[in-house]
């Protein structure tokens, strides 16, 4: 969202807020909430988290929002992101999902970087370990899906490295050549 002042997000704040959700607005330097609740308190723990600082919205409005990410069940989804049609929405966990605007994406993030510097797609990699990377890791010649990735992320991949923990990128890179081992 790079470019994007907050004025787009605010809409989604406001739907959010008027319906007891906890959104959290990702800047450059910070990522902040427009409250905390209950709910964020028991997701903290699960997703090994920060408990982000509360800020009051209406301040972002002349700074630049990369995502948001709301903190909801994902029955409640429909309801509030119909009423943002300009926004897309990635469930990579069971609470909360990652909101762009509809052409915000990683692999969008990829295939520019690949235009910047000259690079074919097919001639690069990318790593993945939840439902929000399938399109990137689809994108270029090799995916490599995390081993503590998702099911449905690991059948797309054309590899499985070693988890996160593991330093499975660390492992694949110095594997592939790309990095020495020290």
């Amino acid at each position: 969202m790079k470019g994007h002042k907050a004025v787009f997000a605010l809409k989604a704040i406001e739907i959010a807020s008027e319906n007891k959700h906890c959104i959290a607005f990702v800047s450059e330097d910070e990522m902040s909430v427009n409250f905390h609740n209950e709910r964020l308190y028991q997701i903290i723990p699960q997703a090994n988290i920060p408990a982000a600082p509360i800020r009051d919205p209406k301040l972002l409005i002349d700074e630049d929002i990369y995502m948001l990410v709301l903190y909801s069940d994902p029955k409640e989804d429909d309801n509030i992101l119909s009423q943002l049609p300009s926004l897309s929405a990635v469930r990579w966990h069971p609470s909360f999902v990652d909101v762009t605007p509809k052409h915000i994406s990683k692999m969008l993030g990829v295939l520019k970087t690949c235009e910047i510097y000259g690079f074919h797609p097919e001639n690069c990699m990318a790593f993945g370990d939840a439902s929000n990377d399938i399109e990137m890791l689809s994108c270029v010649g090799h995916g490599i899906a995390m081993g503590n990735a998702d099911e449905e992320v690991k059948q797309i991949a054309k590899e499985v490295t070693l988890s996160c923990e593991e330093d499975g990128i660390v492992h694949s890179l110095i594997q592939y050549g790309l990095v020495k081992n020290i």
